[in-house]
């Protein structure tokens, strides 16, 4: 076990690194809008629940996008980088001036990281909030800050494997239930008659539905509540709280392997860009060979059974995909910030990427006045919905560049300073610097 200064010195300097991962994380706040809009504008379910055979080809193009690019790889680098500024954040209680201190101030940090969340969840709408999931998770990575990389990714290794066998077996008992059900539903379609036998395999699906939100009557039920904000945020609190089961478990578990990894790839230089540009070229190669063939395998399966929602077969290879793209992507990045013009051209993302919080917290403040208080909510397809998406994040690293040439950090992330360390700091920049793009 290693001191966690040590990992500080290496051949990149600490303002390339601090970059890396500014542009890193840019990356992951755009990215994730893309999955999370079609939730926030409509219900989930609406987003596929119309047969592909009539979808438009803007629409085929749309699905084949998203589960090729973004599908589960925005929230992979997302939670990785918390693992990684873990180390930049404990270092302190490292040393021995006042490690106490130090570790006071850090799960402060975690406890303040739960309260944003429950925030976001009600207030802002948005109970796919990832801050509350994040809180926990966060604490316990303590624990291992002295933590080798070996034993570390030991641990993810055993991690991926578990989540892929819980998501699996998931799956695979809900499209057991599914096939015996089948036939019973298509009775009762025709309003045939049902056996005893076949009422319980129907209401035996039919649990599985509302659990899934899949339910037509709370379609409706949901889209007249959105109409006003009071009666959203009562809604979106009852929703999250009901959200507390074995799979909110299931994803601070998952939350807290990927915060390891991204701790040991810190460990080992290769989030925080130590190693060379022949390094992340190959890392990209690698990563984009597995995770292209297997996204494009778990896109088929999803495009093969949207007959039966929600109820698909991909999980079984869903980790390790998403581990490769995300890993792929961050190689390509890093790859990109060391070639002459790759860290000008990355600047607007790193932009983001510092004001982080403001642009997560701020997407679910957009999308919340758009779809509630605009009455947008429902209107949208899924591609009209993407397309806006790509207008926010245009509007963020413009508004990003723009704040930072004038301020010392974003909004949101001086009040998280203030209330962690209950002391004003300086936010306005002594000599504002211009904007260029």
């Amino acid at each position: 076990m290693t001191a966690p200064q040590q990992y500080f010195a290496g051949h990149a300097s600490k303002k390339s690194r601090i970059l890396a991962l500014d542009v890193l994380r840019g990356t992951a706040i755009l990215g994730m809008l893309c999955m999370n809009i079609p939730e926030m504008g409509q219900n989930i379910s609406d987003f596929f629940s119309k047969p592909h055979a009539g979808w438009t080809t803007a629409e085929q193009a749309l699905f084949w996008f998203r589960e090729m690019v973004i599908e589960g790889n925005s929230r992979t680098i997302f939670t990785m980088l918390f693992g990684a500024t873990f180390m930049l954040l404990i270092a302190g209680s490292m040393k021995p001036t006042d490690p106490v201190r130090s570790a006071e101030l850090y799960f402060r940090r975690c406890a303040l990281l739960a309260v944003f969340g429950v925030l976001h969840a009600t207030l802002l709408l948005w109970p796919g909030d990832l801050l509350l999931h994040y809180a926990v998770p966060a604490a316990l990575l303590f624990l291992f800050r002295n933590w080798d990389p070996k034993p570390l990714l030991a641990i993810v290794a055993v991690g991926i494997c578990f989540l892929t066998v819980m998501e699996a077996r998931e799956d695979f008992k809900n499209a057991r239930v599914y096939a015996q059900a089948k036939s019973a539903i298509v009775k009762l379609e025709k309003g045939i008659k049902l056996s005893e036998p076949e009422e319980a395999k129907v209401e035996k699906w039919q649990e599985i539905v509302a659990a899934r939100g899949l339910d037509k009557d709370a379609w409706a039920h949901e889209k007249e509540v959105r109409r006003s904000y009071f009666r959203s945020v009562g809604f979106m609190a009852t929703y999250w709280w009901n959200q507390f089961d074995l799979d909110v478990l299931l994803w601070g578990v998952e939350a807290f392997v990927f915060m390891l990894f991204g701790l040991a790839l810190f460990k080992l230089g290769i989030i925080n860009g130590q190693r060379s540009r022949q390094f992340y070229f190959a890392m990209a190669i690698v990563g984009f060979g597995i995770a292209v063939p297997l996204n494009a395998h778990e896109a088929w399966l999803k495009w093969s059974t949207l007959d039966a929602p929600f109820i698909w077969q991909d999980d079984i290879t869903y980790q390790i995909s998403r581990t490769a793209m995300a890993l792929g992507i961050i190689g390509f990045l890093i790859a990109m910030l060391k070639s002459e013009a790759g860290p000008a051209l990355l600047r607007p993302v790193a932009c983001a990427g510092r004001m982080a919080l403001t642009n997560y917290l701020g997407q679910s403040a957009i999308c919340a006045i758009l779809f509630t208080g605009f009455g947008l909510f429902g209107k949208l397809n899924g591609f009209q919905l993407i397309g806006l998406a790509f207008s926010i994040w245009v509007c963020q690293v413009l508004f990003s560049m723009w704040w930072l040439a004038r301020f010392t950090m974003g909004p949101l992330e001086w009040l998280w300073r203030v209330l962690i360390h209950w002391q004003d700091y300086p936010l306005r920049l002594k000599q504002p610097t211009p904007v260029t793009t």
